[in-house]
């Protein structure tokens, strides 16, 4: 279906070149048996004629007949809205209650047996960790260190994208418990727009068209023994549950 949309306006196209070349022809042949100014000027009429309708046919085919884009099939979501759920799933963080409203922004979970008394977290490389990290103590030293990788929704101009959703890397190797970014991944859009020739009938402008990209928000929610001590790098801003 999508092959038949771009293949009839390309036909059409085609063909009006090619009677605009017909008619070019037929008046430069005429031009060498017609002289003064007022064939001259009617030339000049029929030209102008000429391309005023090709815009208007351009025009009417292109709303007749609209391109969609690749995006058409994604969901449309507004921006209040993803802030409204960034905004409900830390606040839920901090109060304890992420693992009742947010299984919805689930990614990725883990399970370590770790009894030491204390645990650093780190970053890898040493580099900035761009994602929330909110900790909660249990009641009891079950020996156990969960995590739970939520993201929120992203989207490209306001249709949403799923696949911006990867899940962080975490090791716990003795004493370290190592968090990674996730890992970079290219996402590749395509999108149809008007031409000149319609656009300047529509009101729309001709080379000002711009993206809009908003991010999900990702919290790792950490749940550790209730005596364990944590030592966490300056690249960690750590958030306590009800503290």
């Amino acid at each position: 279906m999508m092959l038949a949309n771009l293949l009839v306006p390309i036909v059409f196209i085609i063909l009006i070149a090619l009677a605009i070349a017909f008619l070019v022809v037929k008046m430069m042949k005429g031009s060498g048996k017609r002289k003064g100014k007022y064939h001259f000027r009617k030339r000049v009429y029929w030209i102008l004629g000429g391309y005023i309708t090709v815009l208007l046919v351009c025009f009417v085919f292109d709303v007749a007949h609209p391109v969609n884009g690749m995006m058409e099939d994604r969901k449309i979501v507004k921006e209040k809205d993803l802030n409204r759920e960034n905004s409900e799933l830390y606040v839920a963080a901090l109060e304890g209650k992420i693992a009742e409203t947010g299984n919805q922004f689930i990614v990725k979970k883990w399970d370590f047996d770790y009894h030491g008394k204390k645990l650093n977290i780190t970053s890898e490389n040493g580099e900035f960790f761009n994602e929330r990290v909110v900790v909660e103590r249990k009641k009891g030293n079950d020996g156990k260190i969960e995590a739970v990788y939520y993201q929120t929704r992203s989207s490209v101009d306001h249709r949403e994208i799923s696949e911006k959703k990867r899940p962080i890397r975490i090791q716990l190797s003795e004493a370290t418990l190592m968090l990674g970014e996730q890992e970079r991944v290219e996402l590749k859009f395509s999108q149809f727009e008007n031409a000149f020739t319609v656009n300047q009938f529509s009101g729309s402008g001709w080379f000002n068209h711009e993206s809009n990209f908003y991010e999900g928000q990702g919290i790792v929610y950490l749940q550790i023994p209730k005596d364990l001590d944590l030592e966490a790098q300056s690249e960690f801003d750590l958030q306590y549950v009800n503290n």
